[in-house]
């Protein structure tokens, strides 16, 4: 019998609070190590506003019921992963273009190995970006584009 989302919630909070604040990162456990990612990403790439809004409080509890779900529906992590970034992470990215942030945003691209989630792009955000990222005649980059 399938686990209902109410008890795998508790369990991955749990999992995700105890050891992703400790600084553990169980390579086994792919929501803490997901999780421990998206940390860095966000005060690395996003944070004091470099390529975007930073997440707010509430994209953990967003990614712990995201992962919670994609547990119950049998979607492999790295599935569930691309997903929560393309809807919770890249709406945030717009920046105006200077040198250092393109460099930034390329290393992001590069950090984030971007081809393994491109068959979870089906609205071609990453060729977007790129395309966005390479025209001379762009002041701005920017997800809603």
């Amino acid at each position: 019998m399938k686990e209902k989302i109410a008890e795998v919630i508790p369990k991955i909070k749990n999992d995700i609070e105890k050891n992703s604040d400790n600084g553990d990162e169980d390579e086994q456990n792919f929501d803490i190590k997901d999780w421990n990612n998206i940390v860095h990403w966000n005060e690395k790439y996003f944070c004091k506003g470099k390529l975007g809004r930073p997440l707010g409080y509430r994209a953990k509890e967003d990614y712990i019921v995201f992962s919670a779900a994609a547990k119950i529906l049998d979607i492999p992590n790295d599935e569930c992963f691309a997903h929560f970034l393309f809807i919770n992470v890249m709406p945030r990215i717009f920046f105006f273009v200077s040198e250092d942030r393109v460099k930034l945003f390329n290393e992001w691209l590069k950090e984030l190995d971007i081809q393994k989630y491109t068959n979870y792009d089906p609205a071609n955000i990453i060729d977007n970006f790129k395309e966005q990222v390479t025209d001379p005649q762009r002041q701005n980059i920017n997800y809603w584009t």
